[in-house]
């Protein structure tokens, strides 16, 4: 439940973050405000001293993801390496999760610190992540006075084709991962190998993330997109016919390949197809694909 209700409220609020970030012509005060907030609730979040609070919380501390769609923006207004620049966005994002993770294992393990502790360290170095947005020279922006609705209405109509396109995509992809992670599990009899597994789907995303959205800017988003979507369908072939450790090892790191290909080409076409909105685009995709 509250998995379920922190992912889809993350997504839905996204929208709302693009769209108000392009209705003020303003990026960098709706990203600060989204890390703050977020922040906020992680310590909430740690005091929470019942399932339904916790819930609660959880759930609002992702109100704070409405920054995405803003940092996308920013980060896409070179539009020679607008690729690229997302490249480095995923790259950095998956690195995170995965230090991240080794962290709290090593304070549970090593330091036998608690759930709470382990939460209220998580939300002070959330407070102290968007210190470096200060020093992002922010472009100027026109403010695109319209409502939510006018502005969907008023996306190109090829953004709109490819949202759908990516948004069957996620269909498709939708819960593989953890049938992957219990696949793993199974074959192992060990949750740890599995999670090693996960390990090296991340490894694989984070290496080839830069790579592979630079080759966008360069070769052209299609291209490299239905490179990604056809890998795609070839894994989950491999899924299906193919067994044994090694099998499974080569198509969790083409796992993570998949989404180092198709995750900063994806957001590099959202930007080009944009015109003035980039905001409200990146924040329409995230909520249609979530």
């Amino acid at each position: 439940l509250a998995s379920g209700l922190r992912e889809g409220l993350a997504n839905l609020f996204k929208i709302f973050g693009g769209w108000a970030s392009d209705r003020y012509g303003k990026r960098k005060f709706f990203i600060l405000l989204g890390y703050v907030l977020s922040s906020i609730f992680k310590f909430f979040i740690a005091f929470a001293n019942s399932w339904y609070w916790l819930v609660a919380f959880v759930s609002l501390e992702r109100f704070g993801k409405f920054r995405d769609a803003p940092r996308d923006a920013v980060v896409s207004y070179s539009k020679k390496t607008t690729g690229k620049n997302l490249g480095i966005v995923d790259m950095m994002d998956t690195l995170g999760g995965i230090v991240g993770t080794l962290i709290v294992l090593v304070l549970f393990w090593k330091f036998a610190f608690d759930l709470k502790k382990v939460i209220l360290i998580a939300a002070i170095v959330a407070v102290l992540s968007p210190l470096p947005i200060f020093f992002v020279k922010e472009p100027k922006i026109k403010p695109m006075k319209k409502s939510l609705g006018k502005s969907i209405t008023d996306l190109s109509g090829r953004l709109k084709y490819f949202v759908f396109v990516s948004s069957v995509f996620t269909f498709c992809n939708f819960g593989l991962y953890f049938f992957l992670v219990l696949t793993a599990k199974n074959l192992t009899n060990s949750i740890i190998i599995s999670l090693l597994f996960f390990a090296l789907y991340n490894i694989s995303h984070a290496i080839f993330a830069i790579p592979f959205g630079k080759l966008s800017d360069n070769v052209g988003r299609k291209s490299v997109l239905l490179a990604g979507f056809s890998l795609f369908f070839a894994i989950l072939l491999g899924f299906a016919f193919l067994s044994g450790i090694t099998w499974l090892i080569v198509l969790f790191v083409l796992y993570g390949l998949v989404y180092a290909i198709t995750g900063p080409a994806q957001r590099a076409l959202v930007a080009d197809l944009s015109d003035n909105m980039k905001a409200t685009a990146f924040g329409f995709f995230y909520t249609a694909t979530g």
